[in-house]
């Protein structure tokens, strides 16, 4: 699944790393400026399009046995309420505000709790100026995911940004806050259009 979603990932245009800002005057668009702006959505939903060619050939009537969607909500049971860790984590990186929908989710169902039934599931960010809390609530987020859904595949796509980075992020979270003991998080590196994706199992 990780080397399908990375065929897909290589698919998608670099229109859709950056778009130039619009110039505006008295409330209409009459130019672009040379800022560029990252709009995640608009890269995820092109990702979407490109993940669902490549599953197409890869999984039979996809459609009619499993389900590509976008920042839906999946009941959690909430057996990590009383870890210390986890209350800290939470109630640090504030994600009562921010809820708990992931970007794209290969799933049987929105209902279904079994673990077979749990592809994949992947967080996305394209802005070069990520900042550490961002990454953490996503980080956040896929840990949560993983540990009580058991899904198959958990993917944090990072683009824009540079690898130096992101593994400072990582050591950060590791050291504060808490994840899961036994599973992985895949995180995918893409420091710009063209460049290689870097790989790495945390």
């Amino acid at each position: 699944m990780i080397d399908l979603l990375i065929q897909a990932i290589l698919l998608v245009p670099e229109h859709y790393y950056s778009i130039e800002n619009p110039k505006r005057k008295n409330g209409q668009i009459v130019d672009y400026t040379n800022e560029l702006v990252f709009p995640e959505r608009n890269y995820c939903t092109n990702l979407y399009h490109q993940i669902i060619l490549k599953i197409e050939d890869t999984i039979p009537n996809i459609g009619e046995t499993y389900f590509l969607d976008e920042e839906i909500y999946k009941k959690f049971t909430g057996k990590y309420i009383n870890n210390k860790l986890f209350k800290k984590t939470y109630n640090v990186l504030k994600c009562a505000k921010i809820g708990m929908r992931p970007d794209i989710i290969l799933h049987r169902s929105q209902t279904s709790r079994d673990e077979k039934d749990q592809l994949l599931i992947l967080e996305c960010k394209i802005d070069p100026e990520l900042s550490e809390i961002e990454f953490d609530k996503d980080f956040f987020k896929l840990n949560i995911y993983k540990s009580e859904l058991k899904y198959q595949n958990a993917v944090y796509l990072i683009v824009n940004n540079s690898t130096e980075k992101i593994e400072k992020y990582i050591s950060n979270y590791i050291g504060k806050y808490w994840r899961i003991e036994n599973g992985r998080i895949e995180v995918l590196i893409i420091t710009k259009y063209g460049e290689e994706i870097i790989r790495k199992s945390v």
